[in-house]
């Protein structure tokens, strides 16, 4: 029996099978490691909604505050105009000639032609942005001709007949003005040159 005792073996303590559990450490960390996510999330999500009701409450909203900076914009140019206004080598023309347009409930045409002069800003490269080749100068000129003739598509025949050269060259460069401004262009003056009714 004594031989038997010998021959055995201690027990060996079993290793268990990992059976997919974590570590308790492993576990807390993960938890906090998530809180502290979600709460950064939160406090972002609760800054961009404060800030929200701010702009509200000062009466402002989205658009005022565009129309604001345009016309901040703007006044820049109108300054930057007076420093250069003597300066007529700058001066451009564009030349609009036989647009044509239906009068408002009318069967009859307007034909109209016009002359405005204008100069760029300092900003603008005048003499590669300015040919009638390039793409600002189509888009300006389009503008332009889509707004004399949208104008004179509000219009009557009996309006059109009465009216003034000087006062729809006012109207023309009142409704032109911020357009050509925007683009870095100083409208001066609308010349009309011809203006006709026709079958």
């Amino acid at each position: 029996m004594a031989d038997n005792l010998d021959l055995q073996e201690p027990e060996k303590p079993k290793k268990k099978k990992n059976s997919g559990s974590i570590s308790m450490p492993v576990f807390v960390g993960s938890l906090l490691g998530m809180g502290l996510l979600v709460a950064v999330v939160v406090i972002f999500i609760l800054q961009y909604v404060i800030k929200e009701p701010d702009a509200e409450s000062s009466g402002k909203d989205g658009t005022e505050q565009v129309e604001e900076s345009v016309e901040n914009e703007l006044s820049e140019l109108d300054m930057d105009e007076q420093a250069f206004l003597e300066d007529e080598k700058s001066r451009r023309i564009m030349e609009l000639e036989e647009i044509l347009t239906n009068p408002l409930g009318s069967t009859k045409f307007v034909q109209i032609s016009l002359s405005l002069t204008y100069r760029p800003h300092q900003d603008i490269n005048a003499e590669e942005n300015l040919k009638e080749e390039s793409q600002f100068y189509k888009k300006i000129k389009t503008k332009t001709i889509n707004t004399v003739s949208g104008t004179l598509r509000k219009m009557d025949e009996t309006a059109i007949k009465n009216i003034s050269y000087e006062e729809l060259q006012e109207i023309f460069i009142e409704e032109l003005k911020d357009y050509y401004a925007k683009n870095k262009l100083f409208l001066r003056e609308i010349y009309i040159t011809k203006l006709l009714l026709v079958n």
